[in-house]
């Protein structure tokens, strides 16, 4: 994944580990409901 990082961030810095958490966390998510609504259209 890529990570955009400003002015002083590093990889190891707080901000960015929050902000790839945070991109982790969507992408997860995104992942689950896909799942979710692909589940709900094979019980039709």
């Amino acid at each position: 994944m890529l990570v955009v990082t400003h002015g002083n961030d590093t990889p190891s810095s707080g901000l960015a580990l929050l902000r790839n958490d945070c991109q982790n966390y969507a992408h997860l998510y995104a992942q689950k409901r896909v799942a979710q609504l692909e589940a709900l259209n094979d019980g039709r």
